[in-house]
């Protein structure tokens, strides 16, 4: 059993979940409202693109995979004409139920102030901006919140049901997002230090883990099957559904660059405070002491996953890594409010300004972002782009463009049946999955089709501007035609 001595109060929240739950569907209500108003329901670059079309599709995202999302998009679509609005909505309400269940948690913690934590984590910049676009952070921060819930009822009352629940929630959360495996060891960790041995919880917890990276699995090759992922690794074999799912297409980590992970570490330490003004650092560190020291085997738990996912994503290789971290400003979040609580229950004398302060810093983050968020709601930049570009292309041309701007140009196709007529491709030297083609080499692509089509980039690689001239074409000068040095080849 737990050796902490609960008090009446915690025994009452604990036994008595319906006022957390109702605390939760408010906050959810309250945070789904203000994403709504700021909303895009327009079309974004980037992943955003790819994963509104891979829901649409029910086809395998990019590596590691995401194939709850997919099926959760999927979902939403059948009731919006729009694939893009039906993803868009989908994070936006899994942000704002992310946020309440947040509110749950500090509420069954403390009691007190629930809601302050649920505004510090939904007005943070990275958070609401990943709320009103289509990504999967919002899904998977859902459901490892939920997992963090469970099992603190668990931690404190003991009983395997709750335990049980929260491994469910974990396994979801990992069929969003694989890089949620990362986690597991804590999970099993706090199992362990909780029953001081390794036991027949242990056990379950772990079969219910390996048999659910078994499901994610097969379910990605059932969606590969259906659209194959755009990268090198596709889940047909052994070797390409660990590749594939192990995210070794991003080459994540290079731990022998030392100035690159100073560098990064120190950007994303500016990112990470800059979303809580600075002024909820100190807050939020005395309160990560103040829970370790309180209870300590849940308070290492959460420690742990905190630490984990910001190390890991600061010196992670692709440069979106400060949105990966969304479950960690949770975490930040609910920190920042204990260390207060404790702090004026400590000194009374300061209770007012401190209480103010805990509702100021999500007032004034949110009255700096909401004119801006308004506005770019009404806004598309990729779909302006993707009409531009599809009105200058030419006729029958291949087009080679970077991940941002590929994304954007296959919905385009894909989805708004806008010019069928153009091959679209990535500038990667490695093999890449376009529906039913293959090209190993998109350079030796480009050779075999010179002289037959227009070719226009507005992805210039070293080895294109070595092979070709590259001159801007016509009135658009985002996008260059290749030209044979020799100039054999005729104009088009």
């Amino acid at each position: 059993m737990n050796s902490i001595e609960l008090s009446e109060d915690q025994l009452t929240r604990l036994k008595s979940p319906g006022i957390g739950i109702l605390i939760g569907l408010i906050g959810s209500f309250v945070t789904c409202i203000l994403y709504l108003s700021t909303i895009s329901f327009g079309l974004n670059f980037h992943d955003s693109a790819e994963l509104a079309l891979r829901a649409d599709k029910l086809g395998a995202s990019h590596s590691p995979g995401s194939p709850l999302h997919s099926i959760f998009g999927w979902l939403f679509i059948q009731f919006f004409i729009e694939p893009i609005r039906a993803t868009n909505l989908l994070s936006a309400f899994s942000m704002g139920i992310s946020a309440g269940i947040l509110a749950m948690f500090t509420w069954q913690v403390s009691g007190r102030f629930f809601y302050a934590s649920m505004l510090l984590f939904a007005c943070s910049f990275q958070v609401w901006g990943n709320a009103v676009i289509t990504e999967l952070y919002g899904l998977s921060t859902l459901f490892s919140l939920l997992s963090i819930v469970l099992f603190w009822q668990w931690h404190l009352l003991q009983k395997k049901t709750w335990l049980i629940f929260g491994v469910l929630a974990y396994c979801l959360a990992l069929a969003v997002w694989f890089a949620n495996l990362m986690l597991a060891p804590v999970i099993l960790l706090l199992i362990v230090i909780e029953q001081r041995r390794v036991s027949r919880d242990f056990y379950i917890a772990l079969g219910l883990i390996f048999f659910a990276v078994i499901c994610i699995a097969l379910t990605n090759i059932w969606l590969a099957e259906r659209l194959l992922p755009y990268g090198p690794d596709i889940p047909n074999s052994f070797n390409g559904i660990f590749r594939y799912m192990s995210g070794a297409m991003h080459d994540p980590l290079d731990v022998s660059n030392l100035s690159f992970i100073v560098s990064r570490i120190l950007d994303h330490f500016t990112i990470f405070s800059g979303n809580f003004l600075w002024i909820g650092i100190p807050f939020g560190l005395i309160g990560l002491y103040l829970f370790v020291k309180r209870d300590f085997s849940f308070g290492i738990f959460l420690t742990s996953l905190f630490l984990i996912q910001m190390t890991y994503f600061s010196i992670f290789g692709p440069g979106d890594y400060y949105s990966m971290v969304i479950l960690s400003y949770a975490i930040f979040s609910f920190w920042i409010v204990y260390g207060a609580i404790q702090i004026f229950d400590k000194y009374n004398i300061i209770r007012v300004p401190m209480i103010f302060l805990l509702f100021a810093l999500p007032m004034i983050q949110m009255i700096f972002q909401l004119p801006g968020r308004i506005e770019n709601s009404q806004l598309s930049l990729a779909q302006e782009f993707i009409d531009r570009s599809f009105s200058v292309l030419p006729k029958n041309a291949l087009i080679i463009t970077g991940w941002n701007h590929f994304t954007a140009l296959e919905y385009g196709q894909k989805i708004q049946n806008l010019r069928p007529d153009l091959a679209i491709i990535l500038p990667a030297l490695t093999v890449r999955h376009y529906g039913d083609k293959s090209i190993n080499n998109y350079l030796d692509y480009v050779l075999l089709n010179f002289c037959k089509r227009p070719i226009l980039t507005n992805k210039v690689t070293t080895e294109m501007s070595i092979q070709f001239d590259l001159l801007p074409f016509k009135e658009d000068i985002s996008w260059f035609i290749l030209k044979d040095k020799s100039n054999k080849c005729f104009d088009f």
